[in-house]
C-alpha cells in the first residue's frame, strides 16, 4: 500500500450551483412527494435559498395523524 497524499480543493460557487441545479431539485421532489404519499395529507412544495434547494413536505393533520405520527413515520421509512 502505497502513501500516497490526495488533497481535493472544492469549488464553493460550483457546489453552490449543483445543489441549486435542475438535478438536485428533481431528486428532492421526488423524495418528498414519496414521504407525502406515505404520510397521507400532504402538500410539497419547492423553493431555494440562496446556497442550495429547499422542499418542504406540509401535512393538514387529522386526529388520526397526530396520534400515529405519520409524517414522522413517513421521514424515518425513506
Amino acid at each position: 500500500m502505497s502513501n500516497v497524499k490526495v488533497e481535493v480543493k472544492l469549488n464553493s460557487s460550483g457546489i453552490r450551483d449543483l445543489l441549486k441545479s435542475d438535478g438536485i431539485k428533481a431528486v428532492l421532489n421526488e423524495q418528498a412527494k414519496a414521504i407525502a404519499s406515505e404520510a397521507g395529507h400532504c402538500k410539497v412544495t419547492q423553493g431555494e435559498f440562496a446556497e442550495r434547494a429547499k422542499v418542504y413536505v406540509r401535512q393538514k393533520v387529522s386526529e388520526d395523524d397526530m396520534e400515529q405520527n405519520t409524517l414522522l413515520k413517513a421521514v424515518h421509512m425513506k
